[in-house]
């Protein structure tokens, strides 16, 4: 029999104080001993006093930040707001980052450890630099007790949390919220105020609140958008209040707003979307749906909602992002920055956008996303031509990386499943593509480009339905949702059909021209094939039959030859 001793485990109620320095791995690559000495002096000369002065107690220090255990939340956050103050509300490095949690710790042999303390070191992550963020357990302890005010950031999604947490913002009383219209500094807070029901008759008060309730939820599925939670947006239903009110109040960078009305047997569903800065409208849409089908149908309508919403909120995010000088962006806004100037259709081009994604990694090492896309880069380069096979192995260790760094965001397996296609590992990259969709059926770019997925393995049928379906949801999507289209009806011999889609094109890629060319090659229109060869080949004058049977990762030889004799018919060289 073992001698060993099992001690209890010893628990308690606490509240969990994180300290972390902004950019603090940039700062060591730059002055090593500098940073060193300018946090040691921070920790001896504001935190330790404070966190004395206040009962509480330094679990552990970091390195660049620290752990606090306290007995009252309300110490907790009088601490934290005290040492914020004492750096003079510092927002620019060397400044700190602070998130508190109230919850049940495990206490072992002066450490502490449990879920409790996990989300205090996500909130942490929320907060703004020289800002505090808090849990709703930790809001709810001290919410009128503190001369402090709190802005309700919504349900947020943290690493290896199971369920979103509701997060507040600790501002000064009286003061007014950072505007979230300047580009580049962090996710926008949007909200889903209560759609206006219009009439006396039709759909019911609750068709109209479990619709915004649905779309509240799955907008939160999007991980660089932050939703302000239902409870809160429900306390906007009446009377009317101006969005610039709403902006002041919560900090919120957009609005969504609409209304339900019957008319002759049918619903309609009128969908703003509003720039809560400038007040004006964005985007806006209806929806016409048979009255009799509304409450049946109402996944589907939300769904179209919100798909429409997020698409449009994410092009508005880009184009902010591109305006401000470089120097002037945080990890968000060179991610931003990276998407917008992405291109594969030039090394250059390609290049300049990878550079955004190391530059945002540069900013936030822990930026799961631009992990995520700088590995997509990496691919592309490889398919391109311009970058070695060792790029692909590269690419998956960094998506790999992505999908460890947030799990709950979707893109990160999509890329993952986009590396696994091109290093011809079929099932797995499937398998990566669905986890995505099931934790978003309602980013449109993420549906069409499973389709792709779905060709490359031979799933024609499949992938065309799957693309009609984005089509569907995202009606006004980019137009190389039909590029896709166009693809699966060429592999599926359908030439006719493909050469429709692509005359469709309003501003077709490079590649759309080499697709163009063997389609009309297939058909019979050689001068049109040969016109459209010298376009593609103007691009891309070194490519051949040889670069194209590499990059193109089919599953089945049967496809791969009927795509090859389509291009080599076209014209293009061996």
């Amino acid at each position: 029999m073992s001698s060993k001793v099992v001690q209890a485990i010893t628990r308690r109620l606490a509240a969990i104080l994180v300290a972390d320095m902004v950019g603090f791995t940039r700062s060591m690559s730059a002055d090593e001993v500098g940073t060193y000495h300018r946090f040691r002096a921070d920790l001896d000369g504001h935190f330790t006093p404070a966190i004395d002065r206040f009962g509480g107690r330094i679990v552990k220090t970091t390195g660049d930040g620290l752990i606090a255990e306290f007995a009252s939340a309300v110490d907790a956050v009088r601490c934290a707001d005290e040492m914020q103050r004492a750096l003079g509300g510092r927002a620019e490095p060397p400044c700190y980052r602070m998130g508190i949690n109230v919850g049940d710790i495990i206490a072992d042999d002066g450490d502490v450890f449990g879920d409790d303390v996990n989300i205090a070191v996500r909130l942490e992550q929320l907060a703004e630099p020289g800002g505090i963020a808090v849990s709703r357990a930790a809001y709810r302890s001290v919410r009128n007790k503190l001369d402090l005010g709190f802005v309700g950031l919504g349900r947020c999604a943290l690493k290896n949390v199971p369920e979103p947490i509701e997060v507040y913002r600790v501002v000064a009383e009286g003061a007014a919220p950072a505007s979230p219209a300047v580009a580049g500094r962090g996710r926008p807070l949007v909200i889903v105020l209560p759609f206006d029901r219009l009439g006396a008759s039709g759909p019911s008060d609750g068709f109209a609140e479990g619709l915004v309730n649905d779309v509240i939820t799955d907008l939160s599925k999007f991980s660089l958008l932050r939703v302000v939670d239902s409870h809160t947006a429900f306390a906007y239903r009446e009377p009317a209040v101006p969005s610039r009110s709403i902006h002041d109040t919560l900090g919120v960078a957009y609005l969504v707003e609409g209304s339900v009305q019957h008319a002759g047997g049918e619903a309609r569903i009128n969908v703003q979307l509003i720039d809560a800065v400038a007040g004006h409208h964005i985007w806006a849409d209806r929806l016409v749906w048979p009255a009799s089908r509304i409450e049946a149908d109402q996944d589907a309508i939300s769904r179209r909602i919100v798909v429409a919403v997020a698409a449009r909120l994410a092009a508005i995010e880009r184009l902010k992002a591109a305006a401000p000088p470089v120097g002037d962006l945080d990890a968000y806004g060179l991610y931003q920055r990276g998407v917008e100037l992405y291109s594969n259709e030039t090394e250059a081009r390609l290049k300049a956008s990878r550079a955004m994604f190391e530059r945002a990694l540069e900013a936030d090492p822990q930026f799961a996303r631009a992990w995520g896309y700088l590995a997509y880069t990496l691919v592309q380069g490889w398919i391109g031509g311009w970058d070695g096979e060792e790029a692909l192995e590269r690419a998956k260790a960094l998506a790999v990386k992505a999908v460890a760094l947030d799990p709950g965001d979707c893109h990160p397996h999509w890329i993952l499943g986009f590396v696994r296609l091109h290093l011809r590992l079929f099932a797995k990259a499937l398998e990566a593509y669905r986890r995505a969709i099931a934790l978003n059926r309602c980013d449109g770019n993420l549906l069409a480009e499973y389709a792709e997925a779905l060709f490359y393995s031979g799933n024609h049928r499949r992938g065309i339905a799957q693309v009609r379906e984005a089509i569907r949801l995202n009606p006004h999507g980019p137009e190389w949702y039909r590029w896709d289209l166009a693809w699966g009806h060429y592999l599926m011999g359908a030439y006719g059909r493909a050469f429709a889609e692509l005359e469709a094109l309003l501003d077709p890629h490079n590649d759309v021209r080499l697709l163009r060319a063997a389609t009309a090659a297939r058909l019979g229109r050689g001068a049109m094939a040969a016109a459209e060869m010298r376009r593609f080949r103007a691009c891309r004058p070194d490519w051949t039959v040889a670069a194209e049977r590499r990059s193109v990762p089919f599953r089945y030889d049967h496809d791969a030859e009927n795509w090859i004799a389509g291009v080599r018919l076209a014209g293009l060289p061996e």
